[in-house]
Order: structure tokens, then sequence, then C-alpha cells
């Protein structure tokens, strides 16, 4: 069976890289310009976008993202961040968790038609592929993240 191989964005000249999964712990380097890739997208813990991070985050992702849309005000989403935050570091390498305050990040929120928080979307180059709304159980969560991680694999 082939080995799996990452493609990741040289953050400094653009150019795409293929990196085995198995030496992304080598601190690979861009092959065009010699720059390290930045490996964030391959950390496990969840990061805060912004609309103006949109595309580098989210559509220049190397891998599948699951967006939490939420607010500070919503019981909701302040019950369903703990559960994001304990799964993240399980898919490290396999799926990015991002997260966006719809409440000040307007614009993601309506690129979606967020009507309903907590909503998560799961994004694969920029694409809606998938989309949970609600503080689901952890369980079916895990459900839902392994059936990504498998497609992914």
């Amino acid at each position: 069976m082939a080995e799996k191989h990452h493609h990741i964005r040289c953050r400094q000249c653009r150019a795409k890289n293929r990196v085995p999964a198995g030496r992304l712990g080598d601190k690979p380097k861009c092959g065009k310009c010699g720059t390290l890739l930045d490996l964030k997208d391959f950390s496990g813990i969840p990061i805060e976008i912004t609309d103006a991070a949109y595309v580098d985050e989210i559509v220049e992702s190397a891998l599948p993202v699951v967006l939490t849309c939420w607010a500070p005000w919503c019981s909701a989403c302040q019950a369903l961040l703990p559960t994001i935050n304990r799964l993240a570091p399980q898919y490290a390498g396999r799926i990015k968790f991002a997260k966006v305050n719809v409440e000040q990040n307007q614009q993601t929120g309506g690129r979606f038609s967020i009507q309903s928080i907590p909503a998560m979307l799961v994004l694969q180059n920029g694409q809606l592929i998938n989309r949970w709304v609600g503080a689901l159980p952890e369980m079916e969560l895990r459900r839902n993240l392994d059936a990504i991680d498998g497609a992914g694999a």
C-alpha cells in the first residue's frame, strides 16, 4: 500500500510541497525556497479564524477542516467547545479543527448561511462536504469524525 502524502503550501513562496505523512516530524522544508513548512494544520489544536484568515486557514488547508461556528453568548456553543478541544488532538494529522465567532466574523457565517449555532462545517479545499447543527453528544461527534477520517484515509 502506498504511503499517504500531504500537500502543504509554503507560506513564503506559495509553492505546493508533497510531504509523506511519516515525514511530518522531520521539520520538512519547501522544495522551492527552503523555508520550513508550517505544520500547524497537523497540531491537533483548534485554531480561531477570522474572515481575513479564511482562505489561508480553510481553503488552503492540507487536511479536511471541521469549522465550528459559534458565538460567546451561546450556551450550547460553550458546552460544545470543550468537547471539540478534547477530540481535536485525537485526530491530529488527519483532520484540522478551527472555530469562528460568527458574531465577529459575519462574512464567514454568511458564506455558509449560518442561521443556528453551534454549527459544524466539514470543508475540503474550501468546499462544504457536510454540516452538523447543535451541540452533538461526544459519541455522535466521534462517529461523524471517524467517517471523515475514513473517507480521507
